[in-house]
Formats: C-alpha cells, sequence, structure tokens
C-alpha cells in the first residue's frame, strides 16, 4: 500500500465511514467491511452483493430520491453524488446513512464507467436534529398558547422580525402588519410605544447592543393596544453567539403582557403602606406605654419596700419584647419580601410565586395583629398588678387572679433558673384585702426560694397552693424541693439585714418586709417549715376580709 492509500485509509477509518466502488455497466458493487458493519452484517452475508443490495436495504421511501441522484451523477449533472437515506439494520430496525461519491471512470464516448463512494452512519445526527426540531415546535406552540409575542432583531441589517403573537397580544390582526417577505417592524415597536416610554426603552435596547449585549437584556414599557388603551410590556431577550461565545449580531427575545401584575403590584404598595402605617402606629402605642411603666418604675424604686416593683416593670418590659419584637421581625420580613417579589417580576414572576407573596402578606399581617393583641393583653395585666403594688388599696379581688398576674410577673425571673413555678389555688378564693401588698409577699417568697434554695442543683419546683380554713381563712403555702434552711438560722430569716449572702447582692429585708406585710395590713400569721436537704415551705394563714389596723407578731418555726 502506497502513502496515498494509507493516508485515505487512515481519513476512511477516523470518519467510521465505509467504502464502496460500483462498476455501472456490470452492476458489481465492491464493499469494504465498515460498509457491512454500520448496517450490523458481516460481508459474507451480503452475498451475492451487487446494485441490488442497496436497493434491498434501502427504506421504500427513499429510493426514489437515490435514484433521481444517482442518475443526475452518471449523466453529468452534478459532479457529486450525495443522498441521505435509511437502511435497514440487521436487527430490523432503521440506519440514517450519508452516501458521497462520484463518477471516477468513464469510456470515450463518456459515458460512465465506475463510481467510487464513501458512506457514513449518520443516525445520532438525525437524532440530534429530530430532538431540535421538536424543541422548536414546543417553543412555538408555547410563545401561542401563552400569547407570548417573540422577536428577533438583526443588528448587521437594521431589521426587527415579530412573531404573531407579538401583535395579537395587543389586539391587532397580525396579517395587517404581513408584507411581502419578511417584514422590518422597528418603525412599528416605535410607533407602537407609549410617549412618556419610547425614548427610554429605545436608549435601553441601544445601550444594551452597545456594550456588546451582556447577558440578558431587559426593559419594562408601555405599548397601546387596538382598543386605545395602554398595555404593559415586560420585554427580555440575549444576543445570540456563536460556538466560542461571540455575539452573531442577532438578538431574540419576548414580549409578556405584564398589566396584571401592575395591577397588583399597585395594590400590594398600598397593603404594605397601610400596614406599616398601623405597625408605626401600635408600636408607638407600645412604646408609650413601655416609657409610662419606665416613669412609674422610677418613682416607685424610691422606696425600699417597694423596690420589688422595678423588677415587675422590667418583666413586663421583657415579655412585651416577645409579642413587639415578633412584630417588628414579621414587619421586616414583609419588607424584604416585597422586594424580593419586585425581583420576581423583573425576572419572570408565575402565578404561583405571586400567590406565595399574596399568602405571606396576608399571614404576615395576621401575625402583627396577634403579637399586638397580646401585647396588649400583657400591658393589662400587668397594669392592675403595678396600680395594687404602687396604692396599697384595698378592694375585693381573686387570689387565682392575683396568683396568675404574679406568674405572670416572674416568668422572666424564673426563666433564667432550671426551675419550675406550680400553682394549685382553690376556686372561688375571693378576698377583701390588699392585694398590692398580698402579690409582694409571694413574689418576695418566690425570690427567696430562687436565690437560696437552688444554688448548684439542675432542677428544683416551686409550689404555690391555697385552700380555705375554716369560713372565714384561707392557707397559702409556699414551698420548694431545694437544700433547706438549717436550723440555726431559721429563728433569724425574718429579722431585718439578716443574710446568708452578705456580699453578693442580698440585702436581707425581702423576708423582714414580707413578715411585716403578712402580720401587718394583712393581718395573717407566717410560719416557716424547713428541714436540711429537704426544702423549705412558708405558710401563710389569712383571714379573707382583711382588719382594719395591723396585726400582732405573730411568726412561727418548726
Amino acid at each position: 500500500m502506497d502513502l496515498a492509500e494509507q493516508r485515505l485509509a487512515h481519513v476512511l477509518k477516523a470518519m467510521a465511514a465505509g467504502m464502496w466502488e460500483w462498476e455501472v455497466q456490470t452492476d458489481e458493487l465492491r464493499l469494504d467491511p465498515r460498509w457491512a458493519q454500520i448496517l450490523g452484517y458481516e460481508l459474507a452475508e451480503l452475498e451475492p452483493i451487487n446494485g441490488r443490495t442497496f436497493v434491498q436495504l434501502c427504506h421504500p421511501d427513499d429510493l426514489a430520491e437515490s435514484a433521481r441522484r444517482t442518475q443526475a451523477c452518471l449523466e453529468g449533472h452534478i459532479d457529486q453524488y450525495l443522498c441521505e437515506s435509511r437502511m435497514r439494520h440487521k436487527d430490523g430496525h432503521w440506519v440514517w446513512v450519508l452516501d458521497s461519491g462520484s463518477v471516477a471512470e468513464r469510456d470515450a464516448q463518456g459515458r460512465p464507467l465506475k463510481m467510487i463512494g464513501a458512506r457514513q452512519d449518520i443516525s445520532l445526527r438525525k437524532q440530534a436534529q429530530a430532538a431540535l426540531h421538536q424543541q422548536s415546535e414546543r417553543f412555538i406552540a408555547l410563545a401561542r398558547v401563552s400569547n407570548t409575542g417573540v422577536w428577533e432583531w438583526d443588528q448587521h441589517q437594521q431589521y426587527l422580525w415579530c412573531s404573531p403573537e407579538y401583535f395579537s397580544m395587543l389586539g391587532y390582526d397580525p396579517q395587517a402588519y404581513s408584507r411581502e417577505g419578511s417584514p422590518n417592524l422597528h418603525d412599528t415597536w416605535l410607533a407602537l410605544l407609549h410617549p412618556d416610554d419610547g425614548a427610554r426603552a429605545s436608549q435601553c435596547f441601544a445601550d444594551y447592543l452597545a456594550a456588546g449585549a451582556p447577558g440578558m437584556y431587559e426593559s419594562e414599557f408601555r405599548m397601546r393596544h387596538a382598543n386605545g388603551g395602554w398595555v404593559w410590556i415586560w420585554s427580555r431577550g440575549s444576543a445570540l453567539r456563536d460556538a466560542q461565545g461571540q455575539p452573531m449580531g442577532k438578538v431574540m427575545g419576548t414580549h409578556i403582557n405584564i398589566s396584571s401584575l401592575k395591577e397588583t403590584q399597585a395594590r400590594l404598595d398600598e397593603l404594605n403602606a397601610h400596614l406599616e402605617q398601623r405597625v408605626s402606629q401600635r408600636t408607638a402605642e407600645l412604646h408609650a406605654a413601655l416609657e409610662h411603666l419606665r416613669q412609674a418604675q422610677q418613682e416607685l424604686l424610691q422606696s425600699e419596700k417597694l423596690a420589688a416593683l422595678g423588677a415587675l416593670v422590667a418583666g413586663l418590659a421583657h415579655e412585651l419584647n416577645t409579642p413587639i419584637g415578633n412584630a417588628v421581625t414579621v414587619a421586616s420580613t414583609l419588607v424584604q419580601t416585597h422586594a424580593r417579589f419586585a425581583d420576581l417580576v423583573q425576572a419572570g414572576l408565575t402565578r404561583s410565586a405571586m400567590a406565595t407573596y399574596l399568602d405571606d402578606v396576608r399571614e404576615g399581617g395576621q401575625i402583627i395583629e396577634r403579637n399586638l393583641a397580646r401585647a396588649a393583653q400583657l400591658i393589662g395585666s400587668f397594669k392592675q398588678l403595678a396600680v395594687d403594688q404602687t396604692s396599697s388599696q384595698r378592694r375585693r379581688f381573686s387570689l387565682d387572679e392575683l396568683v396568675q398576674e404574679i406568674t405572670l410577673a416572674m416568668r422572666p425571673t424564673l426563666r433564667k433558673t432550671p426551675v419550675q413555678l406550680h400553682t394549685e389555688i382553690a376556686p372561688a378564693l375571693i378576698l377583701d384585702s390588699y392585694p398590692g401588698p398580698l402579690g409582694q409577699v409571694l413574689m418576695n417568697l418566690i425570690n427567696n426560694a430562687l436565690v437560696h434554695a437552688f444554688d448548684g442543683a439542675s432542677s428544683g419546683h416551686i409550689r404555690l397552693t391555697a385552700a380555705p380554713e375554716g369560713g372565714d381563712a384561707l392557707r397559702l403555702d409556699v414551698a420548694d424541693d431545694g437544700c433547706g434552711i438549717a436550723l440555726q438560722n431559721q429563728q433569724k430569716v425574718f429579722d431585718p439585714f439578716f443574710t446568708t449572702r452578705l456580699g453578693q447582692g442580698g440585702s436581707g429585708l425581702g423576708l423582714h418586709i414580707t413578715y411585716t406585710l403578712v402580720t401587718g395590713v394583712l393581718g395573717g400569721r407566717i410560719a416557716l417549715h424547713s428541714r436540711l436537704g429537704q426544702g423549705c415551705c412558708f405558710t401563710l394563714h389569712l383571714p379573707l376580709q382583711a382588719p382594719r389596723t395591723g396585726g400582732e407578731n405573730n411568726a412561727v418555726f418548726t
């Protein structure tokens, strides 16, 4: 084999092509093994091989075109024979092939004697073309059913093409804009633009082209509808690029009617503005209420006896932080949601995204309303407790309601500890007494347990129980399961300035004030029951109707 034949063999191998030679006058056909392998055969399986071999294997629908092109090449009308056809594979399916060849030898009269050519398997290419055609058909169908206008701008020819939907979405008959050939509709686009949008829209597209068509072109503008109104259009497109990623001078894009989205956005903007106004108003009211409470705190701290009210107000502020914080957080989230919605409008808003946004706004408003109502409830509960503690006013009240208010006030402090507070108050315990001093007593006893009973403990419990005692009194227990009080200290706990935490923040006045209030204005008795390591219980015996004068020294230790 000479060098030229070697090179030809390498080329055919690289192309995965099979060679064929056809002796025209004798109908003898010579094939190489690759020709047969493309169809799943060995050469021996195709014997005898002649012109009929091709006819027997070719798809019936492709025979006529192949014969026409063969005859044209034999008669010299074309120099090269090129034909795509389907050939039956050995296992029964059809294989797309490309045959290329030419007349290699003629006699003195010009009659063809021999044709030589090559065959390639182009099935994969045909499959890719079919898939591309299917995608193209789907795109056209999608544009049609979605009423989306499609356009293409040729920068070199300064020519604009538009699909029929481009005009039907504006209420126009597409046929009215059809001319001979492919009409240039650039002037039509400019004429349909809203006067306030024309210069901006035209400049936006010109800037996109001048910048080398980077990324995605996007613009919003109004176009005149056939009924005289205006339609908001969202125009998007991108430059077509070659295999190297360079612009080809063409930009293809779409027109989408976003009029309904614009109307929805306007309504949502109005809703957000109203919501923000309501949130600001409620927040201002709550801040004003907090300011009043802070002023009350400063006044009450002037008296050591009422210093506990400072913790009460701080507890209220802490409790209010949750609903107010939730309301502010949701309001901020709604602002961010609106910003994301605006981005979605620019990027391509879907119906599901719009529905999600409306749900978020509605749910956010409901959450804000619930939290602000919770804050108002907290303020109402603490208001009565604050009035009671500042005035020491005598009135009729429910012990259960008072305990609930105290539990609420103590909640921030309890959350910082591993201790749980349990209450069990008998129903219908109505007192004609002084809720302020009684509330301070209970808070002092709970705080005393938190400070002294559970040092280093990983968990603990405080139980507050109350039940009738006789017909005109009640028994109220504040018990813990902490470390207990040493016997030598039990006689001193009600003394002023006695504390086991000297230098650690203890004043020694808490239990002294408790004792004074119980035995004084409340007209009752207080008893301490404790064993070291087994917890502690303070028992109050109180009349349902407090006396008009203070009681006597009534402390008991067991």
